[in-house]
């Protein structure tokens, strides 16, 4: 290997990688007594700063990029520092709680595949030292990977971590970086409760019993997306609103192929002015809501939503707005199926909202809990006499991510609307493009009417 070495050009990439695995060989035993995740956090503290020095001397870098990652770099030192994870001091306490484990497995996990397979190559920054701690990187993922026992492999994040050049320009694929690394770092602050408190896993619990009464149904892969969102939701909760994803997945689905009793148009035409929205069907067509007709009133203007959570290595979005669309012709929606024609990307994603159905009940002892409410309205409603929240509307610690929701109607309803539609948009199909455009429109609109 020696020979191959030399006769190899200093810079080929195979030949770096050759020796450093030697160099490596010195070190193996620097590890020994940590746990695969305190080996993760380690290999990330060390590679974080020195891409913050890269990109320092990178002038192509936007410096409100640079100072973003800069935050997310400090808080995610503080976050190690304050419970000692590189140190291994948490290692007792993940082998004897899988929840815990799993959730900063996972965090850590993204974390360290936005650094190595998107944020490296985007900012075009690059040395040898550089290569040498995305190696350590990855072979720590690769260790952490087995401790994740839901299913999710790293095959499909590899998959698609090429998507990332798929992206128009740089400036908006970076922007799309430090935003999934702030959502990191917030989720990484969301697990202090855990951390302090952790749960741990039953002592008398066999595992061989454990595998024998353990039965997987399609809405954990939901409510695994839900609870990596939301780490502090009660698990009942996450469970109850991962079953509604799915149900709403079947349900689009069933439309999608035309297999719900109701009559499917030929078209559906939206228009917009500046004093109305007029949407017409085509003539004689009737079917139920998917929030093209009076459900979803006008006066709400939806922002651009994202999930906070990952989906094959990307954040998921509405989908965009088709080209046909933007010109005015008739494409199908993604959602319901259905030939529609919307030029304007406020009624698209009131349309997406409008298939998906959003709206339900957090609360599980509701006997409307398992309601999917037609319309953002009777949502409202349901909120307002059912729960005696009308007519003060006091603020509430959000069943979700527990934190306050503010006083009045308005500061309520746009916070726990903006989970339940985030949450929905993990029910469209899959490998479907990302909203990556600039478009957003302003979340002011009357939340409660």
């Amino acid at each position: 290997m020696a020979s191959i070495l030399k006769l190899d050009d200093r810079h080929d990439p195979v030949a770096n990688i050759q020796q450093w695995q030697l160099r490596q060989s010195d070190v193996q035993s620097e590890p020994v007594g940590h746990s695969e995740i305190a080996n993760l956090c380690q290999s990330l503290l060390d590679l974080f700063p020195e891409i913050s020095i890269a990109l320092t001397r990178n002038n192509e870098v936007p410096k409100p990029i640079q100072i973003d990652l800069d935050r997310s770099r400090s808080a995610f030192f503080l976050w190690s520092d304050g419970y000692g994870i590189a140190q291994g001091q948490l290692d007792d306490t993940f082998v004897k709680s899988t929840r815990l484990r799993r959730s900063v497995t996972k965090i850590l996990s993204h974390i360290g595949e936005v650094l190595t397979e998107r944020l490296i190559p985007l900012s075009n920054v690059w040395s040898e030292k550089l290569q040498d701690l995305c190696l350590r990187v990855r072979s720590a993922l690769e260790n952490a990977s087995r401790l994740l026992d839901d299913g999710v492999s790293k095959d499909s994040d590899d998959e698609s971590s090429s998507g990332a050049s798929t992206f128009a320009s740089s400036g908006d694929h970076l922007n799309e970086v430090t935003e999934d690394l702030r959502t990191d770092m917030r989720c990484l602050g969301g697990l202090g409760a855990l951390l302090k408190n952790p749960v741990f896993d039953p002592q008398d619990q066999d595992v061989s019993t454990e595998l024998s009464v353990f039965v997987w149904s399609p809405s954990q892969s939901y409510a695994d997306k839900i609870q990596s969102r939301f780490p502090q939701a009660a698990p009942n909760l996450i469970h109850h609103l991962g079953n509604a994803n799915y149900q709403r997945y079947l349900r689009c689905q069933a439309i999608r192929e035309g297999l719900l009793d109701e009559k499917q148009p030929e078209l559906v035409t939206t228009t917009i002015s500046e004093s109305h929205i007029a949407q017409t069907l085509a003539s004689g067509s009737k079917f139920h809501d998917s929030g093209i007709g009076t459900s979803i009133a006008p006066t709400i203007s939806y922002a651009e939503t994202m999930m906070s959570y990952r989906h094959e290595g990307r954040s998921v979005r509405i989908p965009p707005l088709s080209q046909e669309g933007k010109a005015g012709k008739p494409f199908d929606c993604v959602a319901c199926g259905r030939k529609v024609t919307i030029r304007n990307s406020s009624l698209w994603k009131k349309h997406i909202f409008g298939d998906l159905l959003p709206y339900i009940c957090l609360d599980i002892e509701c006997s409307h809990s398992k309601t999917t409410f037609a319309s953002r309205e009777q949502w409202i409603s349901h909120l307002a006499l059912d729960h005696g929240m009308a007519p003060k509307w006091e603020g509430i610690q959000c069943f979700l991510c527990t934190e306050e929701t503010g006083q009045g109607k308005i500061a309520v309803i746009q916070h726990l609307a903006r989970h339940l539609e985030e949450i929905s948009l993990s029910a469209l199909p899959t490998g479907i493009d990302s909203d990556t455009a600039s478009e957003t429109s302003s979340d002011t609109g009357d939340e409660g009417s």
